[in-house]
């Protein structure tokens, strides 16, 4: 799947009827859901790298399209490093085509790193920020 095709299925889903449309085929599972909560999940546990050093949690996208820092009628972006989030922050946005969603912060803790610079296009999974933790995930 690229982004265009996601984009014109957004494109049909948003002028539906449904509620819902799950997606799938061999290399992907895309699922749509109106009035849903923002997409974003959490790296529960720090992984090791190939050194063995630790990572950082971070937050990871749950959907294909372009990360932006900031929302385009604000000036000041969401996404800065040392910035000290709570859960449920908004910490950037997800554009999807003309769809923007926001990511919100599942959990609280400050973003010691941008993985994705502002605009870039990201895919399942991937790694948006690093956070330091504040407690217990």
């Amino acid at each position: 799947m690229n982004v265009d095709f996601a984009v014109e299925l957004m494109g049909w889903f948003s002028t539906s009827n449904q509620r819902e449309l799950d997606y799938k085929d061999q290399s992907i599972r895309l699922v749509l859901k109106k009035d849903a909560a923002p997409v974003v999940s959490v790296e529960a546990a720090p992984a090791l790298t190939p050194d063995g050093a630790a990572q950082m949690p971070g937050f990871t996208a749950q959907a294909t399209g372009r990360f932006v820092h900031k929302h385009p009628l604000d000036s000041n972006p969401s996404a800065v490093t040392g910035r000290q989030v709570e859960t449920g922050e908004i910490i950037g946005f997800l554009q999807i085509g003309e769809v923007l969603s926001a990511v919100e912060a599942p959990f609280a803790g400050q973003i010691s790193e941008i993985k994705k610079p502002d605009g870039a296009l990201t895919g399942f999974g991937d790694v948006l920020m690093s956070v330091v933790v504040n407690g217990p995930l």
